[in-house]
């Protein structure tokens, strides 16, 4: 389980996770979320080939992973399906401009 000292509520101001292959799990967001002061954003392409793999070969069974999926209501984050800006996941690199703008975190 993660554990987080009281002096780490908020250290983050915003934070924006491409492809994440992690579990979905609304918990495990909820403690994340308390790090996070800002905009906590999970961006996902249901079809990611990489990601559904790996969680096949995992195996995480109680929850689907973040970058698949949105992350369930009532844990206090935005998802996105950036499906039509990622074409790939190893493209995730190359549209972070793009992704950044399309969930409105650029000072454009």
């Amino acid at each position: 389980m993660l554990w987080l000292p009281a002096r780490a509520a908020g250290i983050v101001q915003h934070a924006v996770l491409l492809g994440l292959p992690a579990s979905s799990d609304p918990a495990r967001w909820r403690r994340l979320r308390r790090v996070v002061a800002g905009r906590l954003v999970n961006c996902y392409r249901p079809d990611d080939l990489v990601l559904s793999l790996a969680h096949r070969a995992a195996q995480l069974k109680a929850f689907g992973v973040a970058g698949l999926s949105p992350v369930p209501a009532g844990a206090g984050v935005e998802s996105y399906n950036v499906s039509r800006l990622v074409r790939a996941h190893h493209r995730y690199r190359f549209t972070v401009g793009p992704v950044l703008r399309h969930v409105g975190l650029t000072e454009d």
